[in-house]
This record gives C-alpha cells, sequence and structure tokens, in this order.
C-alpha cells in the first residue's frame, strides 16, 4: 500500500482510530467501527511506525475475545498479519514481545472455538486457527511454558473435526499449530515428546481406523516429525512398531497424496531404527514399497529418496543382500 506523504497515517491512528480500539466493550450498537478500526490497522501496517504497532497489537489481542465473530474474525487477521511483518529483513515481533501476548490471545481465540456447537462451526473461522498458528510460530521456544494448555485445547479441536471435516483450511492450519508447537516444544525441552505422544496418538489411531483420508498427509507427517525426536541409539519406540505394518498396506499409498508423506515418514523409521527393521525382517516390504515408486514416473523421485535413506542408515552388513536386485531395479528403470 502506497500512501499520499501529506497523510499522516500514525496521527490519523492516534486520533480517529485508537479510540475504537481502547475499550473491547466500546461501540456495542456499532461493531462495524470495530471492524473498520482493526481494518485500518491491517491496511496501513507497513506505513504505521513501530511504535505505534506495538501500542496496537495488545489492543487487537484483547479483542479476539469480542462477542461479534466479524469482530474477533478482523482481530484474528490483524494479530496474523502484524506478526509476520518485518522491517529491513527482520520480524517486527520477536518471539520475547510475543511471549507476554500468547497467553491472552491463545485463552480467547479457544473460547471463541470453545462456543461451536458441531464440527462443522467449530471448523467454519480458519481465521481464528491461522492466528493460532501464527501465535505459535511467532513466540518459538517462548510457547514452552504455554506447551501443554495449548496441546490440550488443540487436540480436542482435532479429535472434534475429524468427525466430519469440512473446511480444508481450517484443517491445514490445525495441523501446522500442531506441528509448530511440537517443533518448539521438543526444541525447548525433549522430555516433552512424551506427552505429544501420548495426547495424539488415540486420535491419530481413531482418524486411521476411520479412514479419515482428508487428515492422512499430515497425520504422516507429524508422526515423522515426532519419530525424528527420537534418538537412534534408544531404538524405535513400541509404538511406532506397531504402527509400521499399517503404513505399509498397499491401499494407503494408492492415494497420491499420502506419498510424500509416508516417504518422509519411512525415512524417519530408518533414521532411528533401520537396524532394529532389518534384524526384524521389516526392511524387505520397505524395499517393496521402494519398488513400488520407481516404477511410476509420477512417484520415482520418491522411491530414489526413499532408496537414499535406506543406504544411508541401513548395516552394510545388513543391506548386502539387497544390493543386487536394487541395482537391478535402479538400472532397469533407466532403460525404461
Amino acid at each position: 500500500t502506497r500512501v499520499n506523504s501529506l497523510v499522516d497515517v500514525a496521527d490519523f491512528f492516534n486520533t480517529q482510530i485508537v479510540q475504537h480500539l481502547r475499550d473491547v466493550g466500546s461501540d456495542a450498537a456499532a461493531p462495524v467501527l470495530k471492524a473498520d478500526a482493526i481494518k485500518y490497522v491491517v491496511t496501513f501496517r507497513s506505513q504505521l511506525p513501530r511504535e505505534v504497532l506495538v501500542q496496537a497489537l495488545p489492543m487487537l489481542a484483547a479483542h479476539l475475545a469480542h462477542s461479534d465473530a466479524v469482530v474477533a474474525s478482523y482481530a484474528a487477521i490483524a494479530v496474523e498479519r502484524l506478526l509476520v511483518l518485518k522491517r529491513d529483513g527482520l520480524l517486527l515481533f520477536a518471539p520475547a514481545d510475543v511471549e507476554p501476548l500468547a497467553q491472552p490471545m491463545l485463552a480467547h481465540i479457544f473460547a471463541v472455538l470453545d462456543r461451536a456447537d458441531s464440527p462443522q462451526r467449530l471448523a467454519e473461522n480458519e481465521y481464528l486457527m491461522k492466528a493460532v498458528m501464527r501465535i505459535v510460530l511467532a513466540a518459538r521456544t517462548n510457547i514452552l511454558p504455554l506447551a501443554p494448555a495449548a496441546l490440550a485445547k488443540l487436540a480436542a479441536i482435532l479429535a472434534e473435526v475429524a468427525k466430519n471435516p469440512s473446511n480444508p483450511r481450517f484443517s491445514h492450519f490445525l495441523f501446522e499449530a500442531l506441528a509448530a508447537l511440537a517443533r518448539f516444544s521438543c526444541a525447548a525441552d525433549s522430555n516433552a515428546i512424551a506427552q505429544f505422544e501420548a495426547t495424539l496418538f488415540p486420535i491419530f489411531q481413531s482418524i486411521l481406523q476411520d479412514d479419515v483420508l482428508e487428515f492422512m498427509p499430515y497425520l504422516f507427517q507429524i508422526l515423522a516429525q515426532l519419530l525424528s525426536v527420537h534418538h537412534a541409539a534408544g531404538g524405535l519406540p513400541d509404538a511406532y512398531i506397531s504402527l509400521l505394518p499399517p503404513l505399509l498396506q498397499p491401499t494407503l499409498w494408492a492415494a497420491q497424496a499420502n506419498i510424500p508423506a509416508l516417504v518422509r515418514l519411512l525415512q524417519s523409521y530408518l533414521q532411528i531404527g533401520a537396524a532394529q527393521l532389518a534384524s526384524t525382517g521389516q526392511l524387505q516390504p520397505i524395499l517393496g514399497v521402494f519398488q513400488r515408486l520407481i516404477a511410476s514416473r509420477a512417484n520415482d523421485h520418491h522411491g530414489f529418496a526413499l532408496l537414499l535413506a535406506i543406504t544411508q542408515f541401513t548395516p552394510p552388513d545388513a543391506l548386502a543382500q539387497f544390493l543386487k536386485p536394487i541395482l537391478t531395479l535402479c538400472l532397469t528403470r533407466l532403460q525404461s
């Protein structure tokens, strides 16, 4: 957005806009004034000086709890846009700036989402979930004190919307928020992985059993992320071992959308427990997946990515017996 140099957008904010944002309960008879005031901040965020935006962010955060759904949605959009705003290549709001506001912002958003009386109503406002995702990303490792409560809320939302997925964008931001929360929580405290697995695994198992196709790629990516946090010296956890046979079933690989995420998950399996897989006879089915993938022109690059993980992490002695058929398959693919 470009403005005339004769227009002082900061002065207009201080004289005309801020009075509508100071008190969440003001303008009760005309919520459109609230929405327009918030929209002003969003529209001119690149022109407003940092001190004005620092002043505005807590006021916008408070409006996430507004009783009017439109105002709350505008506030969520504004918060999300401000948290990605950059000046001179750096984020305007550092994690330390976001930390004191993260708890009230998340509390307000979850309170609004709790009002929904059905999975469809819960998932209809993607802007709120996108704001949750952005708050977690902006707070980074400073989100750790809030992680248990945020995880519980996000897991409950996931369990509810999985009953009847209706808004792909809401689902996308929900899984992004979960992935970001796991990433930064486990980076700050490696012991946090146990809580994430204990909370999410029952929901993931339910999604797999109910064959919720829309969520499968996201589920496999988060499983890969969680498994990668484990140390190879500890081997594969029992929960992941029991999950592997269903992951190798052809029906899952028949869906094109599942393939990149499933390959990434198998790479994590190999990274953490390739020797264990080889000793228990699980390497042959994984090689079967490799054979299936390279037979397809659309998926051969995924097959070679899987082969790279197989050769990188599998002990040479365990891999030796498979080298000849692997080379034969590769050369055959090159000739076709």
